[in-house]
């Protein structure tokens, strides 16, 4: 599905956080989360407009997962799915989503993208705006968002 290489960048990504432990990295995002869209919010529907500009006229539809869903920023720009999953290792993040969701269909789930907690191939698009960089192994996430990808998926990730 996807071919997923050993680039010389991948052992770099998860020192871009200073080495960060996963529960440091979900106290950061506990603590920020009710400041995050107004710092950072433009930055990151930058991101979402240029990767979807570059996504150009693939039909996207079906279930969607926004894996380090953050506030639900994403939520928005995946109207055209019938479902959205939203996944984020920080409760007070999800908590901010919550907000953003309520007039949509997305599924809000607490926990580890390199340990997600689907069956197989069931996502249609899978995206990971910012999320990389921060992980002690972004391999193991990259290998679980192939896991758990359709055979037809696309799959839309930045760092930083």
């Amino acid at each position: 599905m996807f071919n997923l290489w050993r680039l010389p960048w991948m052992s770099q990504v998860s020192r871009l956080k200073s080495g960060a432990s996963k529960r440091e990295v979900e106290n950061f995002y506990d603590v920020t989360a009710s400041s995050y869209d107004r710092l950072y919010g433009e930055e990151q529907r930058e991101k979402y407009s240029e990767a979807f500009r570059l996504l150009g006229n693939l039909k996207l539809s079906g279930v969607a997962l926004d894996a380090g869903c953050g506030t639900g920023l994403l939520f928005e720009r995946l109207e055209a799915f019938r479902e959205i999953v939203a996944v984020d290792i920080s409760r007070r993040m999800l908590s901010e989503a919550r907000v953003k969701a309520c007039r949509r269909q997305v599924h809000l789930v607490r926990c580890d993208i390199e340990r997600l907690p689907f069956r197989g191939k069931v996502f249609d698009f899978c995206s990971a705006f910012t999320v990389l960089q921060n992980l002690p192994n972004p391999e193991e996430a990259l290998r679980e968002l192939e896991r758990v990808s359709s055979p037809k998926a696309v799959l839309a990730v930045t760092l930083m």
